[in-house]
């Protein structure tokens, strides 16, 4: 990888096998459905497999059981993992755990296979059982326990939860670390993003109903935050060894779509309630008012409690003219206060006085908008000494409003529809370049949410070197255009002007009348800012009835915040794994670049070509050259939309996680009496010096061809 060599006399030390295609769930989410393989789901044959294996068998360090179906079908289950390790191999496998019997179970822990890899993606079973179409979360629970109290103490095999976010499931990632961490005692946590759809040209929209509104992918990445701050990770005993790890990566989650105008999404089983804002949204009302937050739950108290607000929330968006329930559940001790919830121009709303009691009280009360589009909530003392500890049940990122005016979206939610096409950005300047024939589409945005019924116009400057560029705007369908318009050398201006009916989204497609096209679009201000997650900066205020609501970032822990410094990231696959992600034998640069709709990406045919027709073939070589190039135009499509693109394998390629884990783990094996209260600060400053270690000396100076 260092000497950026294309073809390898290596073998791959990793190898992953589809051994079934046949899979009793049904997960929406899924990349390797038949819907988009186009592989009928049957199984590989045993003896096809063997011969497969056989120039390698001997030197594979790992095999992967996986693939575009359930793994634990295949009717050679366990002569498979029998053949596998036969000469020293270990085997992970990746399993959905409807079939963790005690059968399995046994087979599993006397193999070496040191990982189980469940695939749960939900904490409750109406929640599994709508993102996985499966009925049987009891069982497989109980499967996850039994494989877990079987293993015994030497810890064989780990088992590791994986969720993947999508619109059924956003809303129950915390409870999910909870469940996975303390509950089921995991040793290994991974949150993960969709993966983003793809042809051979590069990124899609993706229009499913499986992709989580914006606002719940803020809330979501929020709430993990939290959780990882308030939650210490979980130890078999007070001195022994951390024994869970969460792997979770905010700037991973680029497949989102916009919030529908004039809603506010909410989470799903809360549409009608009025949820507190994040502990970021709060402010005491002097320092003489301690706060602390852990979780859903806050504890105000002070000596001598102001007269008047104590505690004050930002402005949480609301709709108009709807009426929304809010309900907490209070424990007071010392003066009584009040819960009041007022408009944004300050009027009061509704007020609940909330006496001391030794038992906890619910509050519950209707709100009744009006024409707000947004309220606050306080916490109002009658002065005196209190001590209050209120549970919200739910807490919320205060959802988006849409911004004043139409934009387009950030360059990332543009997508190249014609071969041939090349597209650089710079700022909000995009330049177009195409020699093919005239018409078809170049480029186009991601859908663009818009309020039905309103007149807008989009102004751009343009410069045209050559030919004629046409620009387009199509109804929420893609069936028609609304508007059209063009530009030839010597203009400097285009606008779109169109009104937008019943359309509730519309899309912006760009092609040539008249080619070679050379020109530049200068689209203003009025281009989208990435979410602050990928961009990793703070988020920019909204403003709601000429309010300012600043959006404030969760404060980061100073064990888990990554470098300042960006970092380079390199992908070690094309030189150590080999996959075969289909029954019908075809080997794929990975399971995001599979399917009819990406041939280009398949590596070969196990069925057609021997083991080194495939591991140095055409597309093996191009694999190489091209993953880890620094211009990511340059890269493989599937690469640009890969959803482990922030993430590192092995062990000196993460100036990230490999500091952090190998910070942890000197900690915990110094005496906790030599360290007393400075455990925190030591891991730190261990960080510090193993983070330049790494990013200065063994992860620096690979070549890239």
């Amino acid at each position: 990888m260092r000497r950026g060599r294309e073809e390898v006399i290596s073998v791959p030390e990793y190898m992953s096998l589809c051994p079934t295609g046949q899979c009793n769930a049904l997960c929406a989410f899924c990349s390797v459905t038949i819907n988009r393989t186009g592989i009928v789901k049957r199984q590989l044959p045993f003896a096809k497999v063997q011969q497969w294996l056989a120039p390698v068998i001997r030197t594979v360090r790992m095999f992967g059981l996986e693939g575009n179906g359930e793994p634990t079908l295949f009717t050679e289950f366990g002569p498979l993992v029998a053949a596998l390790s036969e000469h020293g191999a270990s085997s992970y496998l990746i399993t959905n755990g409807s079939r963790l019997t005690q059968e399995h179970v046994d087979l599993l822990v006397a193999s070496p296979v040191p990982s189980v890899n469940l695939s749960l993606n939900a904490a409750t079973a109406s929640t599994h059982e709508r993102v996985m179409k499966l009925k049987e979360f009891d069982s497989i629970i109980a499967g996850i326990r039994r494989l877990i109290r079987t293993r015994g103490e030497n810890g064989w095999p780990s088992v590791s939860l994986s969720f993947v976010v999508d619109a059924d499931n956003v809303h129950e990632v915390q409870d999910f670390l909870w469940f996975a961490e303390h509950d089921l005692q995991a040793d290994f946590i991974v949150v993960r993003p969709l993966s983003e759809l793809g042809d051979d040209l590069g990124t899609i929209e993706d229009l499913r109903d499986i992709v989580p509104y914006e606002s719940d992918v803020r809330d979501m990445i929020d709430s993990v935050h939290e959780y990882m701050t308030d939650v210490p990770r979980r130890r078999l005993h007070e001195n022994d060894r951390v024994r869970s790890w969460i792997t979770f990566d905010a700037q991973s989650f680029h497949s989102v779509r916009p919030d529908p105008p004039g809603r506010i999404v909410r989470p799903r089983g809360y549409e009608q309630r009025l949820l507190a804002p994040r502990r970021g949204q709060w402010s005491a009302a002097n320092a003489s008012v301690d706060v602390r937050w852990h979780l859903n739950t806050v504890t105000v108290s002070a000596a001598h409690a102001p007269t008047g607000p104590i505690c004050t929330s930002r402005l949480v968006p609301v709709e108009p003219h709807t009426t929304l329930f809010f309900r907490a559940h209070v424990s007071l001790d010392g003066a009584p206060i009040a819960f009041v919830v007022t408009a944004s121009d300050g009027r009061e709303v509704v007020r609940e006085e909330v006496q001391p009691s030794d038992r906890q009280q619910t509050i519950e009360v209707l709100v009744h908008t009006g024409a707000t589009r947004a309220v606050g909530l306080s916490m109002v003392g009658s002065g005196g000494s209190l001590r209050v500890t209120v549970d919200f049940e739910r807490v919320r990122t205060p959802g988006i409003v849409a911004e004043a005016g139409f934009v387009v979206p950030d360059p990332r939610r543009w997508t190249i529809d014609t071969a041939g096409t090349v597209v650089k950005w710079a700022g909000s300047h995009q330049k177009i370049s195409y020699a093919g024939a005239p018409g078809p589409y170049l480029v186009k945005t991601y859908s663009i949410a818009c309020p039905t019924h309103e007149t807008i116009t989009l102004p751009a400057g343009v410069d045209v070197s050559t030919g004629v560029v046409m620009f387009g705007v199509l109804n929420q369908d893609f069936s028609a255009f609304i508007t059209q318009a063009a530009a030839k050398p010597g203009d400097t201006d285009v606008a779109l002007q169109f009104d937008t009916g019943d359309n509730s989204r519309v899309q912006i497609v760009i092609w040539a009348a008249q080619t070679p096209l050379s020109a530049t679009i200068d689209w203003r201000d009025r281009v989208a800012a990435a979410p602050g997650w990928e961009a990793g900066r703070s988020e920019q205020a909204t403003v709601v009835d000429d309010v300012e609501i600043p959006a404030v970032a969760p404060a980061a822990d100073p064990l888990t915040a990554p470098p300042v410094a960006p970092v380079r990231f390199f992908c070690q696959k094309p030189w150590t794994d080999l996959n075969s992600f289909t029954v019908d034998g075809r080997m794929d640069v990975c399971c995001i670049a599979t399917g009819p709709s990406q041939q280009r990406f398949a590596l070969g045919n196990m069925f057609e070509q021997n083991f080194q027709e495939i591991w140095n073939g055409e597309r093996a070589r191009e694999f190489r050259r091209t993953v880890n190039d620094p211009d990511p135009e340059r890269q493989l499509p599937p690469c640009r939309r890969c959803p482990l693109g922030y993430q590192y394998q092995g062990p000196f390629f993460d100036p990230i996680r490999t500091p952090q884990l190998a910070s942890k783990e000197i900690v915990e094996m110094i005496p906790p009496a030599l360290l007393g209260r400075f455990d925190r600060a030591v891991e730190k400053s261990l960080r510090w010096v193993l983070e330049r270690i790494n990013t200065r000396f063994l992860s620096k100076g690979f070549k890239v061809s």
